[in-house]
């Protein structure tokens, strides 16, 4: 009876094209998370997303070759057409252009990094939050079936070691540093 109900509010919220209320939370808590990274940026972080968005395109790489091509064509064929040379070959003038702007992208994409990498970090703990409260609610469970079983007058009674270990939550620390024990007797470096 009851899987029949819950079968008719799936395909109610499927046909109306709305998802079901945890789904709803889980995607808010998303776009909340987002969007207090989004505020916490500055002027300039926003600018540098903006200016590294736009250069990070194939086009800008294109227009920086064709530039490039165009410059130094247009300087190796000046004398020719009774022109003066503004960068004769080997093109300083280019070379430090080119420079500048490899150095200013650089300082770009590193600063933009930095601040996806905040997101990220953020991310990470949301996720290792939620994987430590699933593990706790999967033991209870687990303890909450076993002590069924035992309680159960038509279910015969045993022992389970595995069930048993299953039930007691995991000490996150204590698997931390099991980690990192493996990882220091890895002779390459790997986790």
């Amino acid at each position: 009876m009851q899987r029949a109900s819950v079968q008719t509010s799936q395909s109610r919220s499927d046909e109306e094209g709305t998802l079901p209320q945890h789904a709803r939370d889980s995607v808010q808590s998303i776009v909340e998370l987002k969007s207090q990274h989004a505020r916490g940026a500055t002027r300039g972080d926003r600018f540098a997303e903006r200016l590294v968005s736009t250069l990070g395109r194939p086009a800008f790489l294109g227009s920086v070759l064709v530039f490039v091509a165009v410059w130094i064509i247009g300087n190796v064929s000046a004398p020719s057409m009774h022109l003066s040379v503004v960068d004769a070959p080997p093109f300083y003038w280019l070379q430090g252009a080119v420079s500048l702007t490899a150095l200013c992208l650089t300082i770009l994409v590193l600063s933009t990094q930095r601040r996806l990498d905040r997101l990220a970090e953020e991310r990470a703990q949301l996720t290792l939050q939620v994987a430590l409260v699933n593990e706790q609610k999967l033991a209870k469970v687990i303890a909450l079936l076993e002590e069924l079983r035992s309680d159960h007058p038509e279910i015969a009674d045993r022992h389970d070691p595995q069930a048993a270990a299953m039930a007691e939550p995991t000490d996150p620390q204590s698997v931390l540093d099991a980690i990192r024990e493996s990882s220091d007797n890895d002779p390459s470096g790997n986790f």
